[in-house]
């Protein structure tokens, strides 16, 4: 009986091991989704994929994608927001804040973002950069906006761009 008890102890203490592995081993946090509308999804680093909803953290080397319609508001924890614009595809591929390393780099595979920069680049704007197709951007302010589309893709993201800021305003509280 002694010896049933003890494995049982033993199998216990495993499998609780292995049930709070995943979270020990989880990407920390680089932001939270501030608000959304449409269908967002968010793809870690190692392929699960996971549909986004308001309060949601976001983690170095996600690939979050906006379907059309679709927008998300991802509160960075160095206090910045990037906006993820309708039809995007935007990696999060380099982002530590609150540490010696301090950085952020994103990656626009297509679509468009508006950012509004924390504190990353505030202390260092050489840490903040966003990397497109065709060229990568430096922060030299601490407001940018920038697309990457072609053809009938930028003149229909031009019409859902006037509905997204409309409810970025309602979001946004008076200062």
């Amino acid at each position: 009986m002694r010896g049933a008890v003890s494995t049982a102890l033993l199998l216990l203490c495993v499998a609780l091991i292995f049930a709070a592995a995943p979270r020990a081993f989880a990407a920390e946090s680089a932001g939270t989704i501030l608000m959304l509308k449409g269908d967002v999804e968010a793809e870690a680093a190692d392929g699960t994929a996971r549909v986004l909803a308001k309060g949601e953290d976001v983690s170095q080397g996600d690939t979050i994608k906006t379907a059309p319609k679709s927008f998300a508001v991802i509160n960075f924890s160095d206090g910045g927001k990037v906006t993820v614009r309708p039809g995007t595809v935007l990696v999060i591929d380099e982002y530590a804040y609150g540490g010696d390393n301090d950085g952020a780099a994103l990656k626009l595979v297509k679509g468009g973002l508006r950012a509004l920069t924390g504190a990353i680049a505030k202390q260092n704007p050489d840490a903040y950069r966003v990397n497109t197709p065709v060229a990568t951007l430096g922060v030299r302010g601490t407001e940018f906006d920038v697309r990457w589309c072609e053809g009938e893709e930028c003149a229909r993201e031009e019409e859902l761009l006037k509905e997204e800021e409309g409810a970025e305003a309602e979001a946004t509280p008076a200062q």
